[in-house]
């Protein structure tokens, strides 16, 4: 395995475990503001981490067409799954949420496998592996409820999300991810009309480490690795 493939793997390994680290204030979080609330307020703090790199990056000349697009196109699924991930957290368990959410290998698998007609044995394997540790890992519990069923639907975007990612990701990173973060601050338009929410200090702390650890070093380690890790391999 090369250099650069051992570096994305490792990458990719820190980026399961900031994400996994996100359920339990996911729950915490959406305990006390709506999923509307959240989603945005997570956004702008993500967005505002990211400013002064854009600064730097446009007077580079960083910012490219693909950047952009990609971006924008990927932020669209990233919004709904964060949203969704949200409202369905509400109701159901951290572990349920971690263990459904987890299970868009699966579904990025079925694309690759069905669609694109890549795939092979040691993939599957992989995969299986993959879904069994995270079952061993979030022990879900209980019946199926609604929020299992809303953070299902999330699964399905964030598997958009990845493929995507996949598809633009020989971007720079950071400028992808401001772009990718974006559409989510729309969230703020049913949070407005239902009235805006009054966020406590507790809560905003956690809200601040979402968006600045687990939306922005996340998403972009996403982004780089995935420029030379294909999005079945990355999403195991």
């Amino acid at each position: 395995m090369s250099n650069e493939r051992v570096k994305g793997a490792l990458a990719l390994i820190t980026t399961s475990i900031l994400w996994g680290s996100s359920f339990p204030a996911i729950k915490i979080i959406v305990g006390s503001i709506s999923s509307y609330a959240y989603t945005w307020i997570r956004s702008i703090v993500a967005l505002a981490g990211l400013a002064p790199y854009m600064v730097y990056a446009y007077r580079k000349g960083r910012i490219d067409k693909l950047a952009i697009k990609g971006g924008l196109l990927a932020g669209i699924t990233y919004a709904l799954g964060l949203w969704l991930q949200g409202l369905g957290t509400r109701y159901t368990t951290a572990s349920n949420s971690a263990f459904i959410t987890g299970l868009n290998t699966v579904f990025v698998h079925i694309y690759e496998g069905l669609i694109l007609r890549r795939y092979d044995l040691s993939l599957a394997l992989s995969l299986t592996l993959s879904v069994m540790g995270l079952y061993f890992l979030t022990t879900p519990t209980g019946g199926l409820n609604i929020g299992d069923i809303l953070v299902l639907f999330s699964s399905f975007m964030w598997a958009a999300q990845v493929i995507l990612v996949g598809k633009y990701s020989s971007s720079d990173p950071l400028v992808f991810t401001f772009f990718e973060i974006m559409p989510a601050v729309t969230f703020i338009i049913p949070d407005a009309i239902d009235g805006l929410d009054t966020v406590s200090a507790n809560t905003m702390l956690l809200i601040v480490y979402l968006g600045l650890v687990c939306s922005n070093a996340a998403f972009a380690l996403q982004v780089l690795t995935n420029i030379g890790i294909n999005s079945y391999s990355a999403i195991v």
